[in-house]
């Protein structure tokens, strides 16, 4: 019987082909289904047979361990170069965008809880 290793939903294309290369390395028969085109269903990689499943979850979760290790690793290098974005930064990129979209924020809260407000008085 067939068994979901991993949902495509949401998962990045370098990710999916890693995983893809991990299981031909290691000789696991899987198959993938694709994304619907109403997104109802994201695709996923399914294993074929029952035996290969605990060594499957194994070697998947192994891997995922050593890639939120290798994004960490990645994401203190951008910031310490400076790639990485932050609010502060696109405040001073852009602060009429900023209040923009304060001023919507702040307005849709307003007309959001003016009626209950009014109701108390």
């Amino acid at each position: 019987m067939p068994h979901q290793l991993l949902s495509l939903r949401n998962v990045p294309e370098d990710e999916a082909e890693q995983v893809r290369r991990l299981l031909e390395a290691n000789g696991i028969d899987y198959y993938e289904t694709p994304a619907s085109l109403w997104g109802v269903s994201g695709g996923a990689i399914w294993l074929k047979d029952d035996q290969s499943v605990a060594r499957a979850r194994d070697l998947l979760n192994d891997y995922q361990v050593q890639r939120a290790q290798d994004m960490r690793t990645l994401h203190l290098e951008q910031r310490r170069a400076g790639g990485v974005d932050t609010l502060w930064g696109r405040v001073r990129r852009d602060p009429f965008r900023t209040l923009l979209y304060l001023a919507v924020v702040v307005l849709v809260l307003y007309l959001s809880t003016k009626p209950f407000l009014d109701f108390g008085g």
